[in-house]
């Protein structure tokens, strides 16, 4: 459970992206979420922090789903088999620790400071630039560009994290009460 929520996290940003008509490519499945690269020079700074936002958020509605279709099951006077129930429980710690996670993941792959890598220094597009910007490096990497400095960077990237990780705190208190 813990491990599949990376796939919603990617995807519901992917979902934006296409939405937005911003070109996505690189588009690869790895073990531990899929990667795809964008130019992000197109997107003001509020569709930054909103792509940001959309993976855990997306992971989030992935569990209000889980957490409704509980309900559903307990509103028919039936109860979810013990497997699918601990499921979404654990599910739901995946979505709190989300950020964290694809931190550090993030940390593990070296998704930061693509701009510093010989093959990614010229074009970042180009297929020899094997580096994707982490989440929790993407603002930084915003603000930086824009002459705003990185830590409000960090400052949008807790803020997107704290709201998120709160509403999946209350989503599990409800689950679980």
């Amino acid at each position: 459970a813990v491990w599949v929520r990376c796939y919603f996290h990617f995807f519901g940003q992917w979902l934006i992206l296409v939405a937005k008509k911003t070109a996505v490519y690189g588009f690869k499945a790895r073990v531990y979420g899929l990667e795809y690269k964008y130019m992000p020079d197109g997107l003001s700074t509020m569709e930054e922090i909103g792509i940001v936002m959309a993976g855990p958020a997306s992971v989030l509605v992935v569990y209000l789903a889980l957490i409704a279709t509980a309900q559903l099951y307990r509103a028919t006077g039936s109860y979810l088999p013990d497997l699918a129930s601990k499921y979404i429980a654990a599910f739901g710690i995946g979505t709190v620790l989300d950020p964290v996670l694809v931190l550090l993941v993030d940390l593990a792959t070296s998704n930061y400071a693509c701009d510093a890598r010989p093959g990614c220094r010229v074009d970042y597009t180009r297929s020899s630039c094997d580096c994707v910007e982490g989440d929790a490096f993407k603002l930084w990497r915003r603000m930086v560009d824009e002459n705003n400095g990185g830590v409000l960077g960090i400052f949008y990237a807790v803020a997107v994290y704290m709201i998120t990780g709160a509403a999946a705190c209350a989503a599990g208190y409800y689950y679980l009460v």
